[in-house]
């Protein structure tokens, strides 16, 4: 997988229906663990609401919602499903609800829920995650000039730069650009240039919604 979406870090919400109040959190994390102590964490806060409902979604088909005492399949379920349409991962949901008086039926429910966990999602701003790979490069100064030239065409990104008796500069760029990258580079270089593979990771940037 090259990219993914998930959110960039908190968020709220607040939904209003027939006197009940719901209060969406959310919070982007990357395994069961972290979802699992994030949903304790805003039950704790909010312990005196008549429901928390839960659910998390992490990489790797991992994922869980909980009813926490509504009826089954109006609460949970909706939250998860909310985060799997917008195939959001790597993100954890609560909903927290304090009950009204006037009973919402399973679709008030539904709507509800759902509503107030896409609204928290979207507070949180969707990211696109996507896989990028490093690379070190050593060039000598007479080269230096045309080499960032280089890579300002190509659109590469320098992280890095150390002036010693050569100049090192630690460049990223997204995994689909890098077979031509190192094209470029090993025609800039002829076989001479010092390109060293550094790793991967992941990187963000926001969507247009």
């Amino acid at each position: 997988m090259d990219e993914y979406l998930t959110i960039e870090n908190f968020g709220e919400s607040i939904y209003i229906e027939k006197k009940s109040r719901f209060l969406g959190h959310c919070k982007r994390v990357t395994s069961k663990e972290q979802a699992i102590e994030y949903i304790n964490e805003i039950k704790n806060r909010y312990k005196d609401a008549s429901h928390n409902v839960s659910a998390y979604n992490i990489r790797g088909n991992i994922s869980h919602s909980s009813d926490d005492g509504e009826p089954a399949g109006t609460a949970g379920v909706p939250v998860l499903e909310t985060m799997l349409k917008a195939d959001i991962v790597d993100a954890a949901v609560v909903v927290t609800r304090y009950y009204g008086g006037t009973p919402l039926g399973a679709g008030g429910l539904i709507r509800a829920y759902s509503s107030t966990a896409s609204a928290a999602l979207r507070d949180a701003k969707v990211v696109v995650m996507t896989q990028c790979v490093k690379y070190d490069v050593a060039v000598v100064y007479s080269s230096y000039d045309k080499l960032l030239k280089l890579l300002e065409d190509l659109q590469i990104t320098i992280t890095d730069r150390e002036f010693l008796d050569i100049v090192k500069l630690k460049i990223i760029t997204v995994k689909d650009k890098e077979q031509t990258l190192l094209n470029s580079l090993n025609e800039f270089f002829r076989g001479s240039g010092e390109v060293t593979f550094t790793g991967e990771e992941f990187l963000a940037h926001q969507t247009d919604s």
